[in-house]
């Protein structure tokens, strides 16, 4: 018999401390975003940034002034994935039933941030 999802749910306080201790976790936050965008895509470099709660397992995600956001892999087992996200996404779009951001730029690792891939704006 399979258990229920409840409970099986970690309490938040130990999801958050096992993400810091895995091996590979990138450390983000919202000045390393800001930093990253001002450097790499200067047309946003103003808009304010602000963490978005909870903060995701697979990737952080940013608030990028009020109509943007920045999603960036938590650790490089997930680096793979915002690529193939980037590339994918547009084409089903289409085909899918809800809406689909749009993913305007693909970033890169620089100011402090360590993965070993890119990043989404959107």
């Amino acid at each position: 018999m399979r258990a229920s999802h409840a409970s099986t749910t970690r309490p938040r306080k130990t999801i958050d401390r096992l993400v810091r201790d895995a091996s590979g976790v990138v450390e983000v936050d919202a000045n390393l975003v800001q930093r990253l965008v001002a450097a790499q895509f200067p047309q946003w470099a103003e808009l304010p940034v602000q963490s978005v709660a909870p903060g995701g397992w697979d990737n952080r995600t940013f608030r990028l002034g009020e109509h943007m956001s920045a999603r960036l892999p938590s650790a490089r087992p997930y680096v793979a994935q915002v690529e193939k996200e980037h590339r994918w996404l547009p084409r089903l779009a289409p085909f899918l039933p809800l809406p689909i951001p749009d993913s305007l730029a693909l970033g890169a690792p620089g100011n402090g941030y360590r993965a070993t891939g890119p990043y989404t704006v959107g």
